[in-house]
């Protein structure tokens, strides 16, 4: 291989064509989740959920076409807000909220021209299936999933005959890619799958009466509807909280959107996608000891 294609100086420890190879690994990885994915889409595997959306993006700008973006998204896309005034064929929308917690219903999922953000919804238990219906997907292998930082998907519905999006989104494959981040991402997956905890993340935090009462009393406010299965519930915490760290004392990941002033309380637990771990109780404990203590 010559230097214009990869230094010599990074094939000392390398043996064989480096490309082939690391095109052989993603083949694998795409093999390792296609069960979980189904035959329905083509897999493209990219560096994380934004490197999904550019290539939709490029593909748009490409076709002089935009992309609108109505209501809750991730505060690193509310680039794409556009007049509402002005016509866009093309719609990303966001399947769980990752400020509330909030569900689109499975209906806004089925559109042709909508690329759904999967980030919160990907291999969680309670929404995966779900997030399977939509035509275009994208997200993160580093969420709940957990097998690898740096690596991502887009999914494409092969129902969509669009070859141009298909050779963007195979270009945006391509290229030079640490052969040991695609290695540790497939022995991580064949790893995870021989174990019997399972691929999906199967908490389920409720927001529930008692845990309504006690937040109006204590001056709590809860940003996650009630009812829903997910695997978080975020509220309201000024900047400066160290409530973070006290849910994270008790067993929860906590992460803090200073800018929105939202707390994200969640729980990973591995299991299937049929089994269903109910962390509502604990989570309440802990809301109780931390309110009460800030009082």
């Amino acid at each position: 291989m010559d230097v214009g294609a990869l230094n010599p100086r990074l094939r000392k420890s390398m043996s064989g064509d480096y490309y082939k190879e690391c095109q052989a690994i993603r083949e694998e990885i795409k093999q390792e989740i296609r069960p979980q994915i189904g035959d329905r889409h083509s897999i493209y595997l990219l560096s994380n959920t934004t490197h999904g959306l550019l290539t939709i993006l490029s593909y748009l700008a490409s076709a002089r076409n935009l992309i609108n973006a109505p209501g809750s998204l991730y505060p690193g896309y509310h680039f794409l807000r556009f007049d509402a005034e002005t016509y866009h064929q093309w719609t990303i929308k966001t399947h769980v909220c990752p400020l509330s917690g909030k569900v689109i219903e499975e209906r806004g999922l089925l559109d042709d021209y909508t690329v759904i953000d999967g980030a919160q919804s990907f291999f969680t238990a309670s929404y995966h299936s779900s997030l399977l219906c939509s035509k275009i997907f994208i997200a993160p292998f580093h969420k709940n999933l957990g097998v690898q930082v740096g690596l991502g998907i887009l999914a494409i519905d092969n129902d969509i005959d669009n070859p141009h999006l298909h050779e963007i989104a195979k270009s945006a494959e391509s290229g030079s890619y640490n052969i040991g981040l695609l290695q540790s991402t497939l022995t991580n997956l064949t790893n995870f799958k021989s174990e019997a905890s399972g691929l999906y993340n199967c908490t389920v935090i409720n927001v529930n009466k008692e845990i309504l009462k006690f937040s109006d009393k204590h001056q709590v406010e809860i940003v996650t509807p009630p009812g829903l299965q997910g695997p978080f519930i975020c509220l309201k915490a000024n900047s400066g909280s160290t409530w973070p760290e006290s849910f994270q004392s008790f067993g929860f990941g906590a992460k803090h959107f200073s800018s929105q002033g939202i707390l994200r309380i969640s729980k990973f637990t591995p299991g299937s996608i049929e089994e269903r771990v109910d962390y509502t109780e604990k989570f309440f404990e802990a809301l109780q000891y931390i309110a009460g203590r800030h009082v």
